[in-house]
């Protein structure tokens, strides 16, 4: 009797401890994988090549489309004043965001949109007719469709141009920012801030008189890749400088986004 006690005492102990096991196990996801140390281990290894990858695909050339401009946004000017508080005063510098009201203006168009509180509001389409003051948008010879060589069989120089739809013609839109009493104030541009040692980022904009596209390169110095519409148009340039100087450099003009920096407003020559 005694001995059957001690196996039912035994057998009670181990169905204890087993459960107690049991209950202290990791549970299993959805996927039936374990939510163990080692599982977060794996999922943390996982993230940091996601966030690899992602910071390799948005370091292509390009700005991310988080940061793509806005041109309804902030007008920011460069000020300088004198910071007196070390033992030598120096001119300190520094971006501030323009915060009075007026007119975006253009000298030809008039009045292309508005401004309160420092902010734009484009409206290209409310300008007057433009189609007065469109230009051919490049002069190019008259024998550009010719033969390859001249009357003497020499080869001609290459042509900079292998897309050109012909009598296409451009006006460049010029903005400045007049104040609410319509008194000129600066003018305006969109480029990235600062000045870089190799490279500045410009969003432009540009009316063509009729579709077409434009695929030229002159001289490794101005490159254009333009697939343009009739109207208005956003053309982004990059110039990269050869030199500290900025003297020399390589302008390319795209209807595609090839800019590598982040553009805002920019008021320039008062304000």
């Amino acid at each position: 009797m005694r001995n059957k006690l001690r196996e039912i005492v035994l057998t009670a102990s181990v169905l204890l401890a087993l459960s107690f096991t049991l209950s202290c196990a990791p549970a299993d996801d959805d996927d039936g994988n374990s939510n163990s140390g080692k599982k977060k281990s794996s999922s943390s290894k996982n993230n940091g090549s996601s966030s690899s990858k992602n910071n390799s695909s948005s370091s292509g050339g390009k700005v991310s489309s988080s940061s793509s401009f806005d041109v309804n946004s902030q007008i920011y000017k460069y000020e300088c004043g004198y910071d007196y508080n070390d033992e030598e005063e120096y001119e300190l510098c520094q971006y501030v965001a323009y915060a009075d009201s007026g007119n975006v203006y253009d000298y030809y168009l008039g009045e292309l949109g508005t401004v309160t509180n420092g902010k734009v509001h484009l409206d290209l389409n409310s300008s007057s007719d433009v189609s007065e003051y469109l230009e051919d948008f490049l002069s190019l010879d008259e024998d550009e469709d010719e033969d390859d060589e001249n009357e003497d069989g020499e080869e001609k120089e290459k042509k900079p141009c292998s897309e050109y739809t012909k009598g296409l013609e451009v006006y460049k839109a010029s903005f400045q920012l007049n104040d609410s009493d319509n008194y000129y104030v600066g003018s305006l541009s969109i480029l990235n801030e600062g000045e870089d040692e190799s490279e500045n980022n410009e969003i432009l904009y540009w009316y063509f008189s009729k579709a077409g596209k434009i695929v030229c390169n002159f001289n490794e110095e101005v490159k254009y890749e333009l697939n343009v519409k009739e109207g208005w148009n956003q053309i982004y340039k990059k110039t990269t400088f050869d030199d500290e100087y900025h003297y020399y450099g390589v302008e390319e003009y795209s209807t595609k986004n090839i800019l590598t920096k982040e553009v805002k407003w920019f008021l320039s020559w008062g304000g």
